[in-house]
């Protein structure tokens, strides 16, 4: 009896493994007619492979192009140009960081007023127009108007004759000039995305002037210019050594000074205006 049960032990093993076999060999012979027919797919039709591979070669030199035109363009960072971002800094210091969207008409025309050539107290609207908008671009929205005083209820300091877009000085005013805050800016790099570039900067401050200015003697990181925002004292002969140039005392302190973003928007003719002033 034992002789038997191992002798069916036996073919029963043999049976398992015959299955064994058999299953293992459809599996194989699956395997290797997929694959036939994949290569025979590949073989009749190899322009769907390379449609595909096309497609996917389009799509990165779309991705390609968009990067460029997120960093293509560039800001001059001219002496004309950081005249002006002075002079707006420098009027304004104290409401910074600034939209130039929220600025008043009469904060925009005051501005312009301060720079543009004059003769015996007479400049014409157009040049007031195109100093405004080469700062702030063709989109932005002025108009031409008497410019007020910026003492509070002091009248008219300029007059616009709109027939002959002339500015006239009314002469009515004998106080001292518009106060403007004393500052350096120094331009560190700028950053590109699609529609604004924004010029990184730091400011070092120097006080107010109503006026000419000798040598400052301070140096300070923010407004109000105060013990609490002062970074360094100056003397009078490290700025006149350098010919009244400051950067041996920016290098000094370059660390406590923050950030001064000046954002600039691509316009519909597709130059960039300030839009906004930041501070990190």
């Amino acid at each position: 009896m034992e002789e038997k049960e191992r002798i069916e032990e036996t073919k029963k093993e043999k049976k398992g493994n015959s299955v064994l076999v058999i299953i293992l060999c459809v599996i194989i012979a699956l395997l290797i007619g997929y694959i036939a027919y994949d290569k025979l797919i590949d073989t009749n039709h190899p322009e769907d492979n390379t449609k595909q591979q096309e497609e996917v070669s389009e799509k990165e030199e779309i991705t390609e192009k968009e990067g460029e035109e997120q960093n293509n363009d560039t800001i001059e960072v001219s002496d004309s140009l950081i005249e002006k971002l002075d002079l707006l800094v420098g009027l304004h210091a104290r409401h910074l960081p600034i939209k130039t969207a929220e600025l008043t008409n009469q904060d925009v025309l005051l501005f312009a007023s301060q720079r543009v050539k004059s003769t015996n107290g007479k400049f014409f609207g157009k040049d007031v127009s195109d100093y405004i908008e080469s700062l702030f671009g063709k989109d932005f929205h002025y108009q031409l108007e008497d410019i007020n005083c910026f003492v509070k209820n002091d009248g008219i300091l300029y007059q616009y004759n709109a027939e002959t877009d002339e500015y006239s000085f009314t002469g009515r005013h004998g106080h001292d000039g518009i106060g403007i805050a004393n500052l350096h800016i120094f331009y560190l790099d700028q950053e590109a995305t699609k529609d604004t570039i924004t010029l990184n900067t730091q400011i070092l401050y120097t006080g107010y002037c109503g006026g000419t200015c000798g040598p400052q003697t301070n140096a300070y990181k923010a407004y109000p210019f105060d013990d609490s925002n002062k970074v360094t004292d100056i003397s009078e002969e490290e700025i006149l050594d350098n010919g009244r140039d400051y950067s041996p005392v920016y290098n000094r302190i370059k660390d406590q000074l923050p950030i001064t973003k000046f954002v600039f928007k691509k316009q519909s003719d597709g130059s960039y205006g300030l839009s906004e002033i930041t501070i990190e």
